[in-house]
């Protein structure tokens, strides 16, 4: 409820359309909020139904009924905001989460139907160059990296300004990973009690030996043991190679 709660705090701050406080099912439509090819899939009685509801909340109650919108993007359009849920090619359906430049949100591609986590900078951050800069750099970096446990970046772009003087809004896309977050994860089962030393690669816990200038240093992955071939002393560091030689 607090991200959904920050989610709506987002977008309020960032669109203020000032649209009519009930939209009909057409506007929806038109603004791409309600998918055309999931409305055309309805009875044409329902169809009819829908748009013969005049009251708001029953209209909203009974697309989220439908599943036609979420009940994030139902708070949203009640706000007067339906506007801030399309962002180029991309509808918001829920936030995931908050950052310091950006809120994450469930989204989803219009055309290719494909579910998305979409980052967008937050209010503040809107129209400073620099910070924009920085944003598209993190999305040019997630970009390069190409690895199983990295969340890959897909898209980035701007959207707006819908209205004269509005803000225009930096976005990048990434893969949607499905699971709870860690905060969820801490909520549901507490702290993480595992007194297990942390697995490695059997590669990193074999030891290998290391010609320094005055003897030899054997290493594993978090202690080197350093040997002397004159005195047959031997010193341990936790981490690094040491540096400077034994007896310098």
């Amino acid at each position: 409820m607090s991200q959904m709660r920050n989610g709506l705090r987002h977008l309020s701050e960032l669109v203020s359309v000032g649209t009519a406080a009930r939209l009909p099912v057409p506007d929806l439509l038109e603004r791409g909020v309600i998918l055309r090819e999931e409305w055309d899939e309805l009875p044409a009685d329902t169809q009819a139904e829908l748009l013969a509801l005049a009251d708001e909340e029953r209209a909203l109650a009974a697309l989220v009924g439908r599943h036609l919108i979420t009940r994030f993007q139902a708070d949203v359009i009640r706000e007067g905001n339906a506007a801030s849920l399309i962002l180029g090619h991309y509808r918001l359906l829920e936030p995931l989460g908050r950052g310091g430049m950006g809120v994450v949100y469930r989204a989803e591609h219009r055309h290719l139907r494909r579910a998305v986590a979409l980052k967008v900078m937050t209010e503040r951050h809107t129209g400073n160059a620099r910070l924009a800069g920085r944003f598209f750099l993190e999305a040019r970096a997630v970009a390069r990296l190409q690895h199983p446990n990295i969340v890959g970046c897909l898209d980035a772009g701007r959207d707006g300004p819908h209205r004269p003087g509005g803000p225009v809004r930096e976005y990048y896309v990434m893969d949607l990973v499905p699971g709870a977050d860690l905060q969820a994860t801490v909520a549901a089962g507490g702290r993480c009690r595992s007194t297990a030393p942390p697995r490695c690669s059997a590669r990193w816990r074999r030891p290998w030996p290391r010609r320094t200038g005055t003897g030899w240093c054997t290493a594993t992955s978090s202690r080197r043991t350093f040997s002397s071939p004159r005195t047959g002393r031997r010193r341990s560091w936790t981490s690094g190679w040491p540096g400077t030689r034994p007896g310098s």
